[in-house]
């Protein structure tokens, strides 16, 4: 399989809340598991059609304000977590609140990660 990705993903972790806009009044919260320039991937306890979009709230400890916008749902995969199974969802970022806010967050991450 040919590796799609264009853009470097950043280990970050917090909680993403979810509210998915098919209709449903739900929503939910997911943990943050790593951001790019363009997405960002989370692991949550519901299987997530592809191409749904949902508005979101990402709260990390690198930015005082939480972060809201739209994605889209680009994948969701099953993993196997002990006796129980959960799912890694990639979401791609469809309008972000505070535009520059990607760039800050990931600068701030590399400035903070331990050089090679």
């Amino acid at each position: 399989m040919d590796e799609q990705r264009k853009f470097v993903r950043h280990p970050l972790e917090g909680k993403v809340v979810l509210k998915l806009k098919d209709g449903s009044v739900n929503s939910f919260t997911t943990d943050l598991v790593d951001i790019s320039l363009v997405g960002m991937g989370v692991y949550a306890k519901e299987k997530l059609e592809s191409g749904i979009t949902a508005n979101f709230v990402m709260m990390i400890k690198l930015h005082e304000k939480p972060v809201t916008g739209v994605s889209k749902v680009k994948y969701c995969l099953e993993v196997k977590k002990q006796d129980a199974s959960i799912y890694r969802v990639g979401l791609v970022f469809v309008s972000i609140a505070e535009i520059d806010v990607i760039p800050r967050i990931i600068e701030r991450i590399q400035l903070d990660s331990p050089q090679k």
